[in-house]
C-alpha cells in the first residue's frame, strides 16, 4: 500500500484495490479496521467502494486518484474521507472531495485533509488545476473551500464551482 500522508493532527491513507474489497466484502484484517470507526463511516466507505471498484479495476495504480480514508493521528479513529474523483485529466485538471463523520466535524479536520491531499496533488507535477463543486446552500463546504485557498468562479444550479491553480 501507498505511503500515508501525515499532517500535525492526522494520517491520510490511500484505499488501494485491496482494501476496497474488504470493505465490500466485511473482511476487516487490513490495519484500517483495527481501528475505531463508526457505522456512518463504515457506510459511506462501502458506498465509496462500490463507485471506485469498477474503476479501480481497470487500472490498479490510479488508487491514489480515488478515496483516502482520514484517521486521527492520536487515536486512530476514523474521522472522514478525502479523494480525488478520478484522476487528473488531459489538462491536468482534477476533482476534489470531501466528508467527515458528524462526531468529528467543526474541528478543522476536512481543511486540514483537503489541504494535505492538494498539496501531495500538486507534488506529483501532473496536476495543473483542483476543482471542486458543493451546492450554493452547504456552508460548511464553502468554509473549507475557502480555507484551502479555492476561488470561486461561478455559480450555476445551485452549485459552487470552485478552483485553485498551481
Amino acid at each position: 500500500m501507498e505511503e500515508s500522508i501525515l499532517t500535525d493532527r492526522l494520517e491520510i491513507i490511500p484505499c488501494d484495490m485491496k482494501m476496497i474489497l474488504e470493505i465490500l466484502n466485511c473482511k476487516y484484517d487490513n490495519i484500517i479496521f483495527s481501528r475505531s470507526i463508526s457505522s456512518e463511516q463504515l457506510n459511506k466507505l462501502r458506498t465509496i467502494a462500490n463507485i471506485f471498484k469498477e474503476k479501480l479495476s481497470d487500472d490498479k495504480g490510479s488508487y491514489r486518484w480515488f478515496a483516502w480514508i482520514v484517521a486521527e493521528k492520536e487515536t486512530g479513529h476514523i474521522v472522514g474521507d478525502v479523494g480525488f474523483k478520478g484522476a487528473p485529466n488531459e489538462l491536468g485538471d482534477v476533482e476534489i472531495g470531501f466528508g467527515i463523520d458528524s462526531a468529528f466535524r467543526r474541528r478543522g479536520y476536512a481543511t486540514e485533509a483537503a489541504l494535505a491531499l492538494m498539496k501531495w496533488a500538486f507534488h506529483t507535477g501532473i496536476v495543473e488545476r483542483i476543482f471542486a463543486i458543493c451546492r450554493i446552500d452547504n456552508l460548511p463546504s464553502i468554509k473549507v473551500l475557502e480555507n484551502i485557498g479555492m476561488i470561486q468562479n461561478r455559480i450555476h444550479d445551485s452549485y459552487v464551482h470552485w478552483s485553485k491553480i498551481i
